[in-house]
């Protein structure tokens, strides 16, 4: 998953992630869970990316976007670096495609 999201095994990201919502209190091992949107590019690269989801991920109405989720430590940092991550990757798709 790591080399779709950066780009290591295309030299483009197929998919990015962002934050829908978090926890305000720890729920697993002092760890907050945090809901994620995980957008694929296209509808070609979506199974590849959806197909690695784990257990407990849920399509939504649109076919390019699931919902999954994440325990982290500090969901505010968590946040911070996946909103930068996803606006580097919005940036490169829509250079390559609009």
């Amino acid at each position: 998953m790591h080399g779709y999201f950066d780009g290591i095994c295309l030299n483009f990201p197929l998919f990015k992630l962002d934050v829908d919502s978090f926890e305000t209190q720890p729920s697993v091992d002092g760890r907050y869970k945090v809901n994620l949107k995980v957008t694929a590019l296209t509808h070609e690269s979506k199974d590849d990316v959806f197909g690695c989801l784990k257990d407990g991920s849920a399509p939504t109405e649109d076919p390019l976007v699931m919902t999954t989720f994440v325990h982290v430590e500090n969901p505010q940092v968590f946040g911070h670096c996946l909103e930068w991550k996803s606006k580097q990757i919005q940036k490169i798709w829509d250079d390559a495609y609009f």
